[in-house]
């Protein structure tokens, strides 16, 4: 088998503010809108479609984490526009990140690209 794209399906409450976050306020693009059932959002070589339903909130979350080149850049960047990640932290070794949550609750990490 030989996967030429990944997906993942992210299930959402609210499609509209989910799509302002991650299109307005993290910048992803747009591959296809489907309108209030379907958007599909390049995330560098992945694409994250957004689908309204799931589970209640809290319960089956999924976390979606960015690769950037510059992490205090890309958090000032995105929080200027209302993302609201948190500090740099580093738990261990060799893992930093910085983290928010989506409209849903659901956790939104930017880390290193390296």
């Amino acid at each position: 088998m030989e996967i030429v794209r990944t997906q993942v399906i992210h299930y959402v409450e609210d499609m509209a503010a989910a799509k302002r976050f991650y299109v307005e306020i993290l910048g992803l693009k747009i591959i296809q809108d489907g309108g209030p059932h379907w958007l599909e959002l390049d995330a560098g070589g992945t694409s994250i479609a957004l689908h309204p339903g799931g589970t209640p909130r809290g319960r089956g979350r999924t976390g979606l984490s960015f690769a950037v080149e510059d992490l205090e850049s890309a958090r000032d960047e995105v929080n200027t526009r209302g993302a609201g990640f948190g500090e740099v932290t580093n738990p261990h070794p060799g893992v930093t990140f910085c983290e928010a949550a989506d409209p849903d609750g659901n956790p939104v990490f930017l880390k290193p690209s390296r």
